[in-house]
């Protein structure tokens, strides 16, 4: 769970657009459920995966798996939360997408070195 610090430090304005939590809620969801379960990797990084961003960031797939291994891994309740997660492009472009996550993704590191 982030605290109200960390919250508010995801309300940050990024070439003049607020980032706040209730836009990006569902790609924050599904990153606290894959950190809190047994399949954290294969969950998130599929998600980054599916979006582009681990081409785009890190040059590469993060995931080498293939559709029967993906439904091995995925139950109700990640596959619904993954298609939340996907649905913030309806209003959001990639480039606000990515920029989010790696933000949050920096925001949770920190966090995780203070704790």
């Amino acid at each position: 769970m982030l605290s109200k610090e960390t919250k508010a430090t995801l309300d940050v304005i990024v070439e003049g657009k607020p980032y706040t939590c209730n836009s990006f809620i569902a790609i924050e969801r599904l990153y606290q459920w894959a950190d809190n379960c047994d399949e954290s990797c294969t969950l998130w990084n599929l998600y980054l995966d599916l979006i582009g961003y681990s081409e785009e960031i890190y040059g590469g797939s993060l995931l080498h798996l293939d559709v029967y291994s993906v439904s091995q891994v995925l139950g109700y309740q990640e596959l619904c939360l993954l298609g939340d997660a996907l649905k913030v492009f309806e209003d959001n472009g990639y480039d606000r997408v990515y920029e989010w996550i790696t933000y949050y993704m920096d925001v949770m590191e920190e966090q995780n070195e203070r704790a």
